[in-house]
């Protein structure tokens, strides 16, 4: 947001919509607050040319599922610009070695299964090299091929973002699974390996669970992969994609969604305290669609949740909620509802609102509730 009538509120809105109602909501704010900024670096700082109104203002333009015209640009090329500036800055700087036209393969872990750095494949030469880190970064993007119609180049499948999930890799608690940042140690020995291959030994680093890595299937790499130079072997993922996709038709089946929703509504209606928490994960999120931040109110965890719960009712003793209409899937439920009550020492309310549900195992991971606006 960088002029008016667009706000703050509107883009943060515009996003959560075109996320579903799914998304993280700090981060989602966290974004919308930050990219005004952002933007202005990347013009003054890195030198970025983006588009210009006749008044000497950036130029903004619409793009689906937004409310205002909100996206800058450099014509249609603004992701090159944005890259090549940024190529710029970090070719200038004297402390960072660039390694173009390399693929990362695998991670490499010392014995306690900590991230060391990772095993890269040269794509113009064919031979392997071992970048090793005190920090290794995962910055993978999205996961844009899966879809029938895109935009991008081939190689961008997204499968290095289960490097992390790999058999032997220790993730951090507090990290998200879909995504992974290790900061660790640097402890490195050069050593030479059969093959040719520059490898490094981490007191008893070990490369794990081989794998295909990005770039590797082109036909200019058809040498290294059918002569196994390196002595590294690449092992094909889609046995592990198609396992995980017969897990979820599996999951999928065995979803009754017409009874989960019956359920729902009838602890909530019930004031079932218990009958409530039995539906949720021992982790639930769960998001009142009223407070004083962003989001409205959140507790995390069955005791909080409890605590919440036990306080509304008491607070608000006939409050209830009818059903509007829903859609329930294995991974997500929406129920739109219509609910009435009338707090005590105060007047009656009703108002039309709607709860997300994010599914795991047939239970409740996040609970996030909107409802309309009374003015």
């Amino acid at each position: 947001m960088l002029t008016a009538p667009d706000s703050l509120d509107a883009h943060f809105l515009d996003t959560l919509a075109g996320g579903g109602w799914i998304n993280d909501q700090e981060l989602v704010w966290t974004l919308v607050v930050e990219a005004p900024g952002r933007v202005l670096e990347l013009e003054s700082r890195y030198g970025c040319l983006f588009d210009r109104t006749a008044e000497g203002r950036i130029h903004q333009k619409p793009f689906a599922g937004q409310t205002h015209d909100r996206t800058i640009h450099k014509g249609d090329l603004t992701g090159i610009e944005i890259m090549n500036r940024l190529s710029e800055q970090v070719l200038r700087r004297q402390n960072v070695r660039a390694l173009e036209e390399c693929r990362a393969v695998e991670l490499l872990l010392d014995g306690a299964g900590r991230c060391r750095g990772a095993l890269v494949l040269d794509v113009r030469t064919g031979r392997f090299v071992v970048v090793t880190a005190r920090a290794t970064l995962l910055a993978m993007g999205g996961g844009p091929t899966m879809y029938k119609v895109v935009a991008c180049s081939a190689d961008k499948a997204a499968d290095g973002m289960d490097q992390p999930d790999q058999p032997g890799h220790r993730r951090a608690p507090d990290r998200d699974q879909r995504a992974g940042a290790y900061r660790e140690p640097r402890r490195a020995l050069s050593k030479r390996f059969p093959g040719g291959v520059d490898r490094a030994a981490l007191h008893g680093a070990r490369p794990v669970a081989r794998r295909r890595g990005r770039g590797v299937d082109r036909a200019g790499d058809a040498d290294a992969r059918d002569s196994g130079r390196g002595g590294a072997s690449l092992v094909d993922g889609r046995s592990r994609r198609l396992k995980h996709q017969q897990t979820k038709e599996a999951t999928a089946m065995a979803f009754d969604g017409e009874a989960f929703v019956d359920r729902f509504n009838t602890v909530w209606n019930g004031h079932d305290v218990d009958g409530i928490l039995s539906m949720m994960t021992d982790d639930v999120i769960f998001e009142a669609s009223f407070g004083k931040d962003p989001w409205g109110s959140r507790a995390v965890g069955k005791p909080a949740v409890r605590e919440f719960l036990e306080e509304m009712f008491e607070r608000v003793p006939d409050i209830r909620w009818d059903e509007v209409r829903h859609f329930a899937r294995p991974e997500l439920a929406v129920v739109e509802w219509l609910t009435t009550g009338t707090p005590r020492g105060s007047t009656r309310f009703e108002v039309q609102g709607c709860d997300l549900l994010t599914l795991h195992n047939g239970r409740i991971a996040a609970k996030r509730s909107y409802r309309k606006g009374q003015l």
